[in-house]
């Protein structure tokens, strides 16, 4: 604050974001608190009046800025629900939604079926959203868990972890469709029937 006679009355020009409004800080002494915006955007205060017990509105043209960054999160905003065929990679239609200052930094891990065997990885990620895709191969038929870990974006603030967000989803893997016969005599009798073992997920359509 300025020198004067006490109280003291600032008016200033708050904007957020684009959105605008008027505050006035009021002190009874001669410092007085400018309380900062703690939310996360581009916060600006623009000082345009000041007066004292003695004197009116005096014009004043000071300018202060700061940025509060939002904590990165990440959340399967869709879970996966397409199943995967043994021995391909682990990808799906499981989708995670990022918030914060991009690119992130996304720590994923891979529990095996009916396994404690977990692998890590680490996805560099320039968007908000990204699809399940990882490179990692699927070898035993069941489900597979796939688990956010943690999450970092490039404003170096800790990951905020909400109890609303979902943090893991399910990758089923079946085995590849085959048909094989049961028996392997190449004499049949009339009448006879063949008999074939089904591989696969079912329902299965045969040709």
């Amino acid at each position: 604050m300025r020198t004067g006679q006490a109280p003291f009355e600032l008016g200033y020009l708050y904007t957020l974001d684009g959105k605008n409004r008027n505050e006035v800080l009021k002190s009874a002494q001669e410092t007085g608190i400018l309380h900062l915006g703690d939310e996360a955007g581009s916060h600006h205060y623009a000082l345009r009046e000041l007066s004292d017990a003695n004197y009116g509105k005096i014009p004043v043209n000071i300018g202060i800025e700061h940025t509060v960054y939002a904590r990165p999160s990440a959340s399967f905003s869709k879970l996966n629900t397409r199943p995967l065929c043994l021995d391909s990679h682990l990808a799906g239609n499981a989708r995670v939604q990022l918030s914060g200052k991009a690119p992130f930094t996304l720590d994923l891990a891979v529990r095996k079926p009916a396994s404690s065997q977990v692998d890590s990885f680490t996805v560099n990620i320039t968007t908000h959203d990204w699809t399940l895709d990882l490179p990692y191969e699927v070898r035993d038929v069941g489900r597979y868990e796939v688990t956010i870990t943690s999450v970092k974006d490039s404003s170096g603030c800790d990951w905020q972890l909400d109890e609303k967000d979902t943090l893991s989803t399910l990758v089923e893997v079946v085995e590849s469709a085959r048909i094989v016969p049961v028996s392997q005599e190449k004499d049949l009798c009339a009448g006879d029937t063949l008999d074939f073992l089904l591989q696969g997920k079912a329902p299965w359509t045969i040709e």
